[in-house]
């Protein structure tokens, strides 16, 4: 619990906010380790390091804070970002610490950046406030133009992932097939009612809207009203089929 800390209502000059309710769980199984959007509760499981991938999940929804190199790649690796490990790499500002990162398109040369961060675990404390450890990035917009060159960018989402929150995990590792197969895809973040999340989707213009609910995954046509069940090692391929 987070009696020891205080109140439970913290109020400040410019916001109040709550501090969390922290449960302790013996397994990942336990149903509370498994829900999303819990705030104001958080879960805390122990879990053997060589464990801890299989015990997150496919689409890995953490936060991970480790020194040890090998656990890094098998974090980059299970989320199949691609990247180079560049032991020169420097940012313009000597806050950071720890780790830094930068995203290069190599379409355009020599400033190849078109974003990047790290950690800057002191700053705050430079800045007069409490220790604090932090994360942060930023990108150029120009960049991110250049990089797209000619190439017109959707309006709109092809699929939207209608979900509870039991199922958030599957949803975001379907939007990440899905944007990876050239296809853009939004899921519900606001913790909708499914009746809200079809509206919403209506609202935005998808034509596919991918239902996720008591293990079964469904595929509607919002044009037609069709909804028809979709084995989930075939969804992507038939998304892709029905949007060529």
């Amino acid at each position: 619990m987070t009696a020891k800390y205080g109140p439970r209502l913290v109020k400040k000059e410019r916001c109040d906010y709550l501090r969390p309710t922290v449960v302790h769980c013996d397994s990942p199984e336990a149903t509370i380790a498994k829900k999303e959007y819990m705030f104001p509760f958080c879960t805390v499981v122990e879990c053997p390091q060589e464990k801890m991938l299989e015990a997150i999940g496919p689409t890995l929804v953490c936060t991970a804070i480790t020194k040890d190199k090998k656990l890094q790649r098998a974090l980059l690796d299970a989320v199949g970002v691609r990247y180079e490990i560049d032991p020169t790499l420097v940012r313009g500002l000597d806050y950071y610490t720890r780790t830094i990162f930068s995203f290069v398109c190599a379409g355009l040369g020599a400033q190849s950046e078109i974003g990047g961060g790290g950690r800057y675990d002191g700053l705050i404390e430079q800045l007069g406030g409490p220790p604090t450890p932090a994360i942060g990035w930023a990108a150029g917009i120009e960049r991110i133009l250049l990089a797209l060159g000619e190439a017109e960018a959707e309006a709109r989402p092809a699929v939207f992932i209608s979900h509870t929150g039991d199922d958030a995990r599957l949803a975001i590792e379907l939007a990440s097939e899905l944007r990876r197969a050239g296809l853009v895809a939004e899921m519900d973040l606001a913790g909708r009612s499914v009746k809200g999340q079809f509206k919403h989707a209506n609202r935005i213009g998808a034509d596919l809207v991918v239902v996720l609910g008591d293990g079964a995954v469904e595929l509607r046509d919002m044009e037609s009203g069709e909804q028809d069940a979709v084995e989930r090692a075939d969804l992507v391929a038939e998304i892709v089929r029905r949007r060529s």
